[in-house]
């Protein structure tokens, strides 16, 4: 009795009606936490850059409601793996930071979106707001009221922004008899905020190795954000020293391939007991690889439409057989990297201490000679060619790419294209700069993938720097001119395979296990045959259903039927109870995976 009457009357009414008030001021306050809690962008793939974190403070703030997100992988680089995983689970980051010569690997599985139309939309957006400008500095009312509108609705797709309200404000002082200062430099601050994404404002190689496909078909899957490219550096003192010296007894580099074999001989040393105590020059120490032989030679690797390997063509096997060579005229390669084994890096690095003579490396090695051996009288020169062949170089680097599936796509080409702006690029070079002096290093801007910038940070960071030897700005000028002239890596649905394999041809030849033209051929066969798999036009019949599903009722029946002559009635009994009904329930996903997915298809 006492009990009933607790649970109907007045105190226990009281109770509910007070557990239910705050549960739902609970759920309100959560919802509208929820609601004013900023919009996550992800990022994968970009480890720790202080410029770069630096930037993404002011895109917040011109973005308000918006937050970066930045995550590297356990390497600091992309996890393929977990990409894919992301695509294909529909869960995937907003951008990624991906190597470009794998682009055309993500490009071929659909798994990155093109970017065609959102770059032709940013440089539609840039002029417009241009445009306006020019009609408001002209006094011309209509265009400019006419242009502020489109612009408007150009920008609707990304909700309340700093460049909408500078729009906004523009408009309203349309109707002014004449415009102050203040709202032109207004008009001019927007064109800078809505500055575009221009194809021919990077280096060629950046954009094309961003690219993938042919013809109507071909289409860019990447911005570029960064690149690198790979010249010969050599000791100055060491080549004066081994008597290899022009006419006025200044150090003369290697000016062809036979020139660099005589010098990686001269300038290598050992003592008494035969053993090496300097390398002159080993083809593949540094930066080099199999790729800029190729290259020099006239190589190309694979097909212009991407669908036929050329790893073994002649140019290459030349490239390579003068690899081995250099190898063999040193004493071998076993002798080279057991020398090479006890090698460190940065204040250490064997060029710096002068264990090597030359080497052919990329430009972020003048950033190491600027922190560590400032006083390095050196030289750095495009890579020796063959007889008959012009210098070249290779370059790398990084793009942005929007996953297929991105929840935000929009916003995250709206981050792609804020960091690509100037007033971005040169934020962050500041930024870069004062943490190296925070530091007590010296400031070597990373080479941007867009001359125009190369060119205005090196005036602001180098070019007055008193503290960078005159070599380091002449190498900085010399490796942004090699650019003009640059080759990548093929874009290639099997770029990672092609590279592996040629990795694969050169340890294979140099240490004679194959003659130089059969290693290649081995990797050629290799990637073609990945290849010929991907293009396959194959045709495959449609799954007949009606066979799954017989197994499935066949089954069934068995199951039953086994039921029946084991237990007769009582099994069916027990078949239909609370705990073997919940059984079945548990088990299904797997019977359904089982039949529907494995069985069936097969």
């Amino acid at each position: 009795m006492s009990t009933e009457r607790c649970h109907s009357g007045p105190e226990y009414r009281r109770l509910v009606h007070l557990v239910v008030r705050r549960a739902t001021l609970a759920l309100c306050l959560f919802w509208a936490a929820a609601a004013s809690a900023d919009r996550e962008l992800i990022v994968w793939g970009q480890g720790r850059d202080r410029g770069l974190d630096a930037a993404l403070r002011p895109f917040e703030v011109e973005h308000p409601g918006w937050k970066v997100i930045t995550t590297s992988g356990s390497t600091g680089g992309m996890d393929p793996q977990k990409l894919m995983t992301g695509i294909a689970g529909g869960a995937p980051p907003d951008l990624v930071r991906q190597d470009r010569f794998s682009v055309g690997e993500w490009a071929v599985r659909d798994a990155f979106v093109p970017l065609d139309d959102r770059v032709l939309l940013s440089v539609h957006g840039e002029e417009l707001a241009q445009r306006a400008h020019d009609a408001l500095a002209a006094g011309d009312s209509l265009v400019a009221t006419t242009t502020l509108e489109a612009l408007l609705d150009h920008l609707g797709r990304l909700g309340e922004t700093r460049q909408t309200r500078l729009v906004r404000s523009l408009r309203a002082s349309v109707s002014q008899q004449a415009m102050s200062h203040e709202k032109l430099a207004s008009a001019a601050e927007l064109v800078s905020l809505l500055g575009g994404i221009h194809e021919q404002h990077f280096f060629a190689a950046c954009w094309e190795e961003a690219c993938f496909g042919t013809g109507a078909s071909r289409a860019v899957y990447g911005i570029p954000n960064s690149t690198d490219d790979r010249a010969l550096y050599y000791n100055k003192d060491l080549l004066e020293r081994a008597g290899l010296v022009d006419a006025a007894g200044r150090a003369r580099p290697p000016r062809n391939w036979q020139q660099l074999r005589e010098f990686a001989v001269r300038l290598t040393d050992r003592d008494n007991n035969g053993n090496m105590t300097r390398l002159g020059f080993a083809p593949n120490f540094g930066n080099a690889w199999l790729y800029i032989y190729g290259w020099l030679n006239g190589g190309r690797f694979m097909s212009a439409d991407g669908r036929t390997c050329t790893l073994a063509e002649p140019a290459i096997v030349e490239a390579l057989q003068y690899m081995v060579e250099v190898y063999d005229a040193l004493g071998g390669i076993e002798e080279v990297e057991s020398f090479q084994s006890g090698f460190q890096t940065e204040e250490f690095d064997p060029f710096l201490t002068g264990k090597v003579a030359m080497k052919i490396d990329g430009n972020w090695t003048l950033s190491n000679i600027a922190d560590f051996a400032p006083g390095l009288r050196f030289g750095v020169v495009p890579a020796p060619a063959p007889e008959g062949h012009e210098p070249i170089t290779w370059s790398g680097g990084f793009s942005w790419a929007i996953p297929l599936g991105s929840a935000q796509p929009d916003m995250a080409f709206e981050l792609i294209r804020f960091l690509n702006t100037d007033r971005i690029w040169q934020l962050r070079y500041q930024v870069q700069g004062r943490y190296a002096a925070s530091r007590g290093r010296s400031f070597v801007p990373a080479m941007s993938p867009m001359p125009h910038i190369n060119a205005v940070a090196f005036v602001r960071h180098v070019r007055d720097n008193d503290d960078l030897p005159r070599r380091i700005k002449e190498g900085v000028l010399m490796f942004d001119r090699l650019m003009e002239s640059s080759r990548f890596r093929p874009v290639t649905p099997v770029g990672q395979l092609l590279w592996d394999e040629h990795k694969r041809a050169y340890e294979k030849a140099v240490h004679h296990t194959y003659e130089p033209r059969e290693a290649l051929e081995r990797g050629q066969a290799a990637v073609q045959s990945e290849l010929e798999l991907i293009y396959a036009d194959k045709k495959y019949p449609r799954v007949n259903w009606a066979w799954p599903m017989a197994g499935i009722i066949l089954l069934a029946a068995g199951a039953i039927g086994f039921v029946l002559v084991r237990g007769g009635r009582r099994g069916l009994r027990q078949l239909a109870l609370p705990e073997s009904i919940a059984g079945y329930a548990f088990v299904s996903p797997w019977l359904v995976g089982l039949l529907v997915l494995t069985a069936g298809p097969i």
